[in-house]
This record gives structure tokens, C-alpha cells and sequence, in this order.
């Protein structure tokens, strides 16, 4: 997670942040799987331009394929490994 310089507010530090698990127990990243943009207008009639990109994942994916318990066993090994060394 980072933290926001200004208030006690935390969001994901990068892409992909989101993990789902099936109803099988498998787990998949949740990423963008197509492209889109958005154009909103706002009151005052200024136009925002919101983009989304497809992230291409495969080379780095180390959570596809895994189940829910080996998911979790990975999580609390990083987490004690990142206790051990501080």
C-alpha cells in the first residue's frame, strides 16, 4: 500500500491490486482486460478524459493458478520474511 503524504488515506501502491478467489478456490489477479475511455462533461462544461490500458501480465504473474490456501501461505510467508528483516 502507499500512504497519501497529506491524510492517514491508503491506496494500492501499483497495478494489479486486487486479487479474486472462485467459487472453485482458485485465485486470478483482477486487471484490465480491454481498453476504454470515458469523457465526462462537468457543470461548468469542462470536459475530463478518463483512459484505461490493458496491462499485459503473464511474464510477472506469480497468483494465477494458485488456490486460496496457497495464496494465503504465500502472504504470510512475504509478511513474517518482511518481519524477520526489519
Amino acid at each position: 500500500m502507499k500512504k497519501a503524504q497529506t491524510k492517514d488515506v491508503f491506496g494500492p501502491s501499483s497495478v494489479p491490486f486486487q486479487v479474486e478467489v472462485d467459487s472453485t478456490g482458485n485465485a486470478a489477479l483482477k486487471v484490465n482486460t480491454e481498453n476504454k475511455e470515458l469523457a465526462l462533461t462537468t457543470e461548468d462544461n469542462d470536459t475530463i478524459h478518463f483512459q484505461t490500458e490493458q496491462i499485459e501480465l503473464a511474464p510477472i504473474d506469480k497468483i494465477n493458478d494458485l488456490t486460496k490456501e496457497e495464496l494465503f501461505g504465500e502472504i504470510k510467508r512475504q509478511v513474517a520474511a518482511n518481519v524477520e528483516n526489519k
